[in-house]
Parts: C-alpha cells; sequence; structure tokens
C-alpha cells in the first residue's frame, strides 16, 4: 500500500493543490479562500499568514490542509487518515501562538482528529449543505429587504453581536465588540449583507455571504431575532436572496449547519437545499 504523505505547497506544486481545492468545491472553500488574488488569478499566501499542505499517495493528490498564523487548521481529505498521519499538521501547529487552536475539518479526516485530541474543549457536528444555482424569469418582491451598507451598521451590528453570541462562539470565547463591529464592516465592503425589517426599522432576520470560490459562493450569517422567530422571516430573506442576487453573483450556494439544528435543516431543505457532506469544529485549549 503507497503512504500518505503531507507535502508543502511551492510554486511548482501550486497547480496541484489548486485543481484538488477546485474539484472539492464547497468542502475546500475555507482553504481556497485563503488564496490571495493577484491579477485575477489565485496565487499561494505567504507562509509567515498561512501554510498550505497537500496529502498525496504517490503522484495522487487526496487532500489538502491550511493552517492560519492564529491557529486555525482547515483539512479536507478524501481517504481516512490515521494519527501517525497527523504527525505533520501537529508539527506545523505548534508553531502557533499559545492559546485557543481551531480546527475544521471534513469527514472522514474529522473523526481521527477527534479521536487524537486530547480533551477538546469543544466539538462540533455539522452538514455542508448545496444548492444549485437557479435562474428564474421573474423576481420576487419583499418590502422591507435590503443589502446592508455602511450607513446600517449602527442598525445591524447588535443583531450581529447575538449572532455571534449563540451561533459562531461555541467556546465561551465572544470577542469584544470591537472586533465583531470589524468583521460586519468587512462582511459589508467585501461580501453582501442583507436584512428584513419591519415597518419601523427594526432588524427581524438577516443572511450574508462569508466566502467566495470558482463555483460556489458560502452563506452565513442566518439569524433571527429571538423574539421575532416562527414567523416565517429567515425563510423570506433566504428564499428572496436566492431568487434575485445569487443569480447576480453567478455560482451555485453552499453553507454548513449543526446536525442537531432540526428547525434550521428543515428551513434549508425546505428552500432547496440538499445534504452533501459532514464538518467537524473542533476547539482545542493548548494553553
Amino acid at each position: 500500500m503507497i503512504p500518505l504523505q503531507w507535502i508543502s505547497a511551492t510554486n511548482e506544486n501550486f497547480p496541484l493543490l489548486y485543481r484538488f481545492l477546485t474539484e472539492q468545491e464547497p468542502h475546500t472553500l475555507n482553504i481556497l479562500a485563503s488564496l490571495p488574488l493577484r491579477n485575477g488569478k489565485r496565487v499561494l499566501p505567504p507562509p509567515f499568514a498561512v501554510k498550505m499542505f497537500l496529502l498525496r499517495t504517490g503522484s495522487r493528490i487526496v487532500g489538502a490542509a491550511s493552517l492560519s498564523a492564529n491557529g486555525i487548521l482547515y483539512c479536507h481529505t478524501l481517504l481516512p487518515l490515521k494519527r501517525e498521519d497527523l504527525t505533520p499538521l501537529w508539527k506545523a501547529s505548534s508553531e502557533c501562538p499559545r492559546g485557543l487552536f481551531q480546527i475544521a475539518a471534513s469527514y472522514p479526516a474529522s473523526e481521527m482528529f477527534k479521536q487524537t485530541l486530547p480533551k477538546p474543549a469543544s466539538v462540533t457536528d455539522f452538514y455542508v449543505m448545496h444548492r444549485p444555482l437557479v435562474s428564474y424569469p421573474f423576481t420576487q418582491i419583499e418590502p422591507g429587504i435590503y443589502r446592508a451598507g455602511e450607513e446600517d451598521i449602527g442598525r445591524l451590528l447588535p443583531v450581529h453581536y447575538r449572532y455571534y453570541e449563540e451561533e459562531v462562539y461555541l467556546y465561551n470565547n465572544t470577542p469584544p465588540a470591537k472586533v465583531i463591529e470589524n468583521n460586519l464592516r468587512l462582511l459589508i465592503r467585501n461580501y453582501r449583507v442583507y436584512f428584513l425589517s419591519d415597518e419601523k426599522g427594526k432588524i427581524l432576520s438577516k443572511l450574508n455571504t462569508t466566502l467566495t470560490g470558482e463555483r460556489y459562493v458560502q452563506l452565513g450569517g442566518v439569524y433571527t431575532e429571538r423574539d421575532a422567530r416562527r414567523r416565517g422571516y429567515a425563510k423570506r430573506v433566504l428564499n428572496w436572496f436566492l431568487i434575485n442576487e445569487l443569480p447576480k453573483i453567478g455560482k451555485s450556494v453552499s453553507l454548513f449547519v449543526k446536525k442537531e439544528n432540526e428547525k434550521a435543516l428543515q428551513l434549508y431543505r425546505k428552500c432547496g437545499f440538499e445534504e452533501i457532506g459532514e464538518k467537524t469544529l473542533i476547539y482545542f485549549d493548548l494553553d
């Protein structure tokens, strides 16, 4: 049997890495999005910011991983891993700053990470969901739904903060309000944020795009205020986005949702999403 071997990404093997990442979208969107654009083409990031790896068996590429300087490891493989297969990634992660180390791995690699880590701080399993691009011969009119601009940050920030508290930071580690505000500004500036408000201007529900690949855009930040739930607001915003806005982006859409969040799963299924895989987020306290 040909052994598995992690190798560092270089300019020479970059075409192999890039081909694997695009063929495996949307599972590899987080890794693909870490490749900066130069003159409209993806290139390797500087190694001090992101370390990139390929998983090879013979001449075949069967996996990829990226490790950011702030301690986030993304990993996707086509084959299950053994404990010793993770050694190169652990060695690289030892150079990260001490603190909270986050792993986002696709199944089947995620199973080995869960078995290998001693007492992870938090483990959460997700379904990866996909909906193909559909172009409609009509638009959906929805009063009160808007694409957010800089002028909406004041209204959106409290909602975005509550979304972070409930959905993003699974390890009781919500960052300062200024960090979340900067994240919201980044989303509005570089991606797309949409919201539904009532006649008084109160924001009821929101969503945003987060990552853009070659063939997929990732959806995130889907959140409805607690006192406005079970009224169909999230479905209204999501359908409006899929019908009116996704064709403008021109890509299929993916997202990931907690396995135990049955209400969200029902919503996405009703809007045409299907499960196409699994992933796991693991928070590991290095201190």
